[in-house]
């Protein structure tokens, strides 16, 4: 409803002449025209009803089937990971040479605590006794000072090179077996470590399995087929086949492995998907979307066109709910339209 006014401070009796045009276009328009010539300047007040038409969207009952599916994740692990650890307490790590992701045989140096200029001295000291040992072999025997002089250097250093060997044993740590460093503890750097403390792990990447935590959706996996997996983020994001494996050591968890087809893809340890699990389904259902059911209490209703376009309630009865729609027991037939 709008409503026009207008005053003024003079009252005055004059004739009056006019004109009021009104249009009304399409769904919803309004036009007002006032013309002619006015006379006096007393109040008046224009009224002018507003109609509006109440606009729906359809929905058509179909058959079909219709299934509730859910998520289940999958992570990519080893089977073989292996703690590399600090040897003594009260060390400092003073450099760390991996990252991770790095590629590393058994034995590789990994870190190192306290002195960075241990395995220098050694190498001098071993070539020192080496020098020093070719030359007590040319000299006169008959030189006895110059004997026992190379002889004492040659004994002096060789514990001098013991006492470091040992001091490297226990500030060097070394890489326990072949595979991808997969964890650093972080904050390490240039902090004092504890006894037998894990800093990094070490993944054989070649036996790396997919592994399924158990729970109530997983349980409805089979031992006997393969299944879907999607990876969502990440370079190996796409859709992939794994294969049931182990399945006689299947329980609280579930091991898969990639379809032969996906044998050269490339997946970081640690890569998560998921598998989509039918949970139920109904084949050949009656089927309406959910935003076309409404419910009042414990009972399920839709709108139905009807006379005058004015739309009017249904009682219905719902089966199941999936991904997609929502099955339609009884109350409507197919090729039936409701309103949204």
């Amino acid at each position: 409803m709008f409503i026009l006014t207008e005053s003024d401070h003079r009252m005055k009796k004059r004739s009056i002449k006019r004109t009021l045009c009104i249009g009304l276009a399409a769904s919803f328009v309004l036009g007002i025209t006032a013309c002619g010539t006015e006379t006096d300047d007393e109040p008046r007040i224009v009224v002018v009803s507003e109609q509006e038409k109440t606009q729906f969207q359809a929905a058509t009952v179909v058959r079909a089937d219709l299934s509730l599916t859910k998520s289940v994740s999958c992570t990519l692990k080893s089977q073989q990971e292996t703690g590399v650890f600090t040897g003594i307490s009260g060390r400092q790590i003073t450099k760390i040479l991996v990252s991770k992701g790095d590629q590393v045989k058994t034995g590789d140096l990994l870190l190192m605590l306290g002195e960075e200029s241990l395995e220098g001295d050694i190498e001098e000291l071993e070539y020192m006794i080496e020098r020093n040992r070719i030359l007590l072999s040319y000299t006169d025997e008959n030189d006895l000072y110059q004997r026992e002089d190379l002889e004492d250097r040659i004994y002096i250093d060789s514990l001098r090179l013991e006492e470091l060997k040992s001091k490297l044993l226990v500030s060097r740590v070394y890489a326990p077996a072949d595979g991808v460093i997969t964890w650093i503890r972080s904050g390490i750097l240039n902090n004092t470590v504890k006894e037998n403390e894990q800093v990094m792990t070490v993944t054989d990447e070649e036996n790396s399995i997919f592994i399924v935590k158990k729970d109530n959706y997983s349980s409805k996996l089979s031992k006997d087929e393969p299944v879907k997996m999607h990876v969502n983020i990440g370079k190996a994001a796409g859709d992939y086949e794994l294969i049931p494996i182990m399945t006689e050591k299947w329980g609280d968890e579930l091991y898969y492995e990639l379809s032969p087809e996906y044998a050269d893809a490339d997946m970081p340890m640690g890569t998560t998907g998921y598998i989509t699990v039918v949970i139920d389904e109904r084949k050949g259902a009656l089927k309406l979307p959910l935003n076309a059911i409404h419910t009042a209490g414990d009972k399920a209703f839709c709108y139905v066109p009807g006379e005058n376009g004015i739309r009017s309630v249904r009682w219905i009865e719902t089966g199941l709910e999936g991904d997609d729609g929502v099955e339609i027991v009884s109350g409507l037939s197919e090729g039936e339209v409701v309103l949204k």
